[in-house]
């Protein structure tokens, strides 16, 4: 078993503070000796993939709060709501 690597290992934000950050790890059961066969080798770092959920409201280049899954839903609601009228103006 020694010097086995998992195929992928996905790592995802849960929650972030000023000072922590909870990070959750997915990583898959099938180990290989071999580097040759190890998901995402696109992104150049093989095993690891990072992820990123991003919320429907965001607009590309902007930088959103980590933390939009753990809001109360009537913020996300609201949230995309002004998120769908902001892009029907520019739209126009």
């Amino acid at each position: 078993m020694a010097e086995q690597v998992p195929v992928y290992i996905n790592i995802s934000v849960c929650q972030a503070s000023r000072h922590r950050t909870a990070l959750e790890l997915f990583i898959d059961r099938r180990l290989r000796r071999d580097t040759v066969n190890l998901f995402h080798e696109q992104e150049g770092y093989p095993p690891l993939h990072v992820l990123v959920a991003v919320p429907p409201f965001a607009v590309n280049g902007q930088r959103f709060n980590v933390n939009w899954k753990h809001w109360p839903w009537r913020i996300k609601l609201l949230a995309c709501r002004s998120w769908r009228r902001l892009h029907r103006l520019r739209a126009r």
